[in-house]
């Protein structure tokens, strides 16, 4: 019996090369693709929350700043993070004069204070069920002193209260949103990765576990909340340009294209684009539910903004004034990444094919700057996303290039740009459907795949340090930082 017409092929009628990529005939997915999400979803969900669990959860001056703001929100009910007594081990915060003593400054996160709110709010009410602060130690053990030092007597050891605060903060924050936008990923392959398996499997694992963010998971950060935004933002506008017009839909796309600016401010250029891309699909729905659905996340950007410093504008416009360079600033004297001033082209390099690079550290994501050109061409649906994802990288890569000279200080690769590689995942199926037939594009792939694993795991221990390629250059004396 032959098969019906829109029925999915079998092994016996596998179609030809010159199958249609986007064709509604293939949008059940087979038993070996619905394995090879379980399996690329547990390792990424599994080995992130391993590391976010194993790993310390106070890591570095950046995360530090957030917890210090969170902190003093919970405790004391305001902004000033003076008291918190973590407070020192972070460089990110700016003074303002204090009005009852001169000579002691009032210190604030030069966090945008939105994300440390609304992870406040979050701990609060176990806070006050708990009764224990968020700074107790729990429980205090003695060390052994060492049989070749026995004079010394080492520091005890310190069983934090702030772990159980935090660590399911973590969690929520990062890994669920992780699964989440992983099995929403794999629906937009299903539509658009073509009938054979290989682009289909290859974009999925490589978007789940190969990109750099994937180490920041571990950490709080504004970084991976601002991917994920992206990423719902992105799929949202995929299903719209396919002919998707549910209320929802258009919700979806304007609440998190606008969240995702409150994490990533320079990703309000995608939130202004996608205006433009859901204006032109249905101007009424996009007036009536995009923009309601956006102001929400900007109007709670703004207040809080005002709540924090009596401002609207970010604490780090202020950079380079005596908001920063206080008495004992580390910014008075930096050091490291915080002390380049490289010439533009030399920077450029290193922020694009060298030690910070998008492509060095992650060389699969040629493969969807080639995707990019073949979906252009052959996925005519998608060219408003096409359009906006390489506007958005050129004006983004363009703005940091000529306004940062550090990479984003000691950090596992260029942190700013991170969020830009959801919207090349769109690619990434595109550039992959010739490895189908070509077992040496196949095999290039995999060497670039491990090349960007590595580069994830190498900075999976601490996401607030160099990444290989700067420690091999230093140790090699090729590239000597200011210690």
């Amino acid at each position: 019996m032959r098969p019906e017409p829109n029925s999915p092929p079998t092994t016996s009628t596998a179609p030809s090369p010159e199958t249609p990529l986007h064709d509604p005939r293939y949008p059940e997915r087979s038993e070996s693709r619905r394995i090879v999400l379980g399996l690329v979803t547990a390792v990424a969900v599994g080995l992130s929350l391993g590391a976010t669990l194993r790993i310390p959860t106070l890591i570095g001056a950046n995360d530090i700043s957030r917890w210090c703001t969170i902190w003093a929100l919970v405790e004391q009910g305001t902004y000033r993070i003076n008291d918190c007594p973590w407070q020192s081990q972070t460089q990110d915060k700016i003074a303002r004069e204090n009005p009852d003593d001169p000579e002691k400054p009032d210190f604030y996160s030069s966090k945008p204070p939105l994300l440390p709110t609304l992870i406040a709010g979050i701990i609060a009410p176990f806070r006050a069920v708990a009764g224990v602060p968020l700074d107790a130690v729990i429980r205090e053990q003695e060390r052994t002193p060492r049989r070749d030092r026995p004079d010394e007597k080492p520091e005890p050891i310190k069983w934090q209260a702030h772990v159980y605060y935090f660590k399911p903060v973590l969690i929520l924050l990062n890994i669920v949103p992780l699964w989440v936008v992983l099995i929403l990923y794999a629906r937009f392959l299903d539509r658009h990765a073509g009938p054979r398996d290989w682009p289909w499997m290859a974009a999925l694992t490589a978007s789940a576990l190969a990109m750099p963010w994937f180490s920041f998971l571990t950490t709080l950060n504004n970084h991976t909340v601002g991917v994920m935004c992206v990423w719902v933002t992105v799929l949202a506008l995929a299903r719209l340009v396919e002919g998707d017009r549910k209320r929802v839909t258009f919700a979806v796309a304007g609440f998190f294209a606008a969240f995702a600016a409150c994490n990533e401010l320079p990703a309000l250029s995608l939130t202004a684009l996608a205006l433009l891309i859901t204006l032109g699909i249905e101007p009424g729905r996009t007036l009536r539910v995009f923009v309601p659905a956006a102001l929400v996340p900007i109007a709670a950007f703004l207040l809080t903004q005002y709540l924090a410093l009596g401002q609207f504008t970010p604490a780090y416009a202020e950079f380079g004034t005596s908001s920063y360079l206080y008495k004992d600033s580390y910014w008075q004297e930096p050091l490291e990444m915080d002390a380049l001033d490289e010439p533009k082209p030399i920077y450029f390099f290193h922020l694009t094919l060298g030690h910070h690079g998008m492509i060095g550290l992650t060389p699969v994501f040629p493969f969807a700057l080639i995707g990019w050109i073949r979906a252009w061409r052959e996925a005519k649906v998608l060219r408003p996303l096409l359009a906006a994802t390489l506007a958005v990288t050129v004006v983004v890569v363009g703005y940091y290039t000529l306004k940062t000279n550090n990479y984003g200080g000691s950090t596992q690769g260029a942190r700013w740009l991170f969020w830009l590689f959801p919207l090349w995942s769109i690619c990434l199926p595109y550039g992959l459907m010739s490895g189908s037939d070509r077992r040496w594009l196949r095999g290039l792939f995999w060497l670039a795949l491990v090349v960007s694993v590595m580069t994830v795991g190498y900075a999976l221990r601490s996401p607030w340090s160099h990444p290989w390629a700067v420690d091999l250059l230093e140790h090699l004396d090729l590239y000597p930082l200011k210690r």
